[in-house]
């Protein structure tokens, strides 16, 4: 007797094992955690999202069990983020990830002058000769430096590294305008202004008879006019960025 009640008590304890292993998996373990919904979010729309395989390009929505998982986020242009992230047993949550630039090595130098100053869209990134790490794309490039003209232009960073963009400042140029009186001019002539010859350090600067906004280097220069039969020399000091107006009276007289 004793034998048979023990046989049927092995017997209940083999079927209730069995019928928990049938729902569980286990024995004695819970059932699976529930899956969640989770948004990715990047500052990069259309990111691809793998979390072990390819998920989607955000933003996007996906079921996941709660747990830490290894997430990889890519896009063109852009470091790859590699990281974990820990999904939560709340419902709706969601995972906001920022993508770096990727960076390439930009030397900018001027070859005619040291410590010019460098401005990408505006904002000041150093002197020249400078070293940059800056994000492929195209950059409006000032540079700036004293007794020389400002320069701009567009430059374009590419992709591969250790780029060098080199530039040539010009000097800054004092303006001369002349005046000649009408009766120091041949009038027996077509259009005689155009017969009117400036010279700067005996260089003839107006091939074509110009009188207006002529380009002189700063410095001391001597100047020669010739209009009419008659010559006249002066010597004058020119600074850079300013105008200056000359008149012939039998003379060169520098007017203020």
């Amino acid at each position: 007797m004793k034998r048979a009640k023990l046989l049927i008590l092995i017997t209940l304890i083999l079927v209730v094992g069995f019928s928990l292993y049938a729902q569980t998996g286990t024995f004695g373990s819970k059932k699976s955690k529930a899956q969640v919904y989770v948004t990715f979010n990047a500052n990069v729309r259309g990111a691809r999202v793998y979390v072990g395989k390819y998920q989607g390009t955000v933003p996007f929505r996906v079921k996941l069990a709660p747990g830490v998982y290894n997430v990889r986020v890519t896009a063109p242009g852009y470091q790859t983020f590699s990281g974990r992230i820990n999904v939560t047993t709340k419902n709706y949550q969601s995972i906001n990830i920022t993508l770096q630039p990727l960076t390439v090595l930009v030397t900018i130098s001027t070859i005619n002058v040291k410590g010019a100053r460098i401005f990408l869209d505006g904002a000041f990134r150093g002197t020249t000769p400078a070293n940059l790490r800056l994000p492929p794309k195209n950059y409006n490039l000032r540079l700036e430096a004293d007794g020389f003209m400002p320069f701009n232009t567009v430059i374009t960073v590419g992709k591969t590294q250790n780029q060098r963009f080199n530039f040539t400042l010009q000097p800054a140029m004092a303006t001369l305008n002349v005046s000649v009186p009408i009766d120091y001019i041949n009038k027996k002539v077509k259009n005689p202004r155009r017969l009117i010859k400036i010279w700067v350090d005996n260089k003839l600067i107006n091939p074509n008879g110009e009188i207006r906004n002529l380009q002189i280097t700063p410095g001391l220069h001597i100047i020669t006019l010739e209009s009419g039969g008659l010559v006249t020399v002066g010597k004058f000091e020119f600074m850079a960025g300013q105008v200056y107006n000359i008149q012939l009276n039998m003379q060169l007289i520098l007017v203020q």
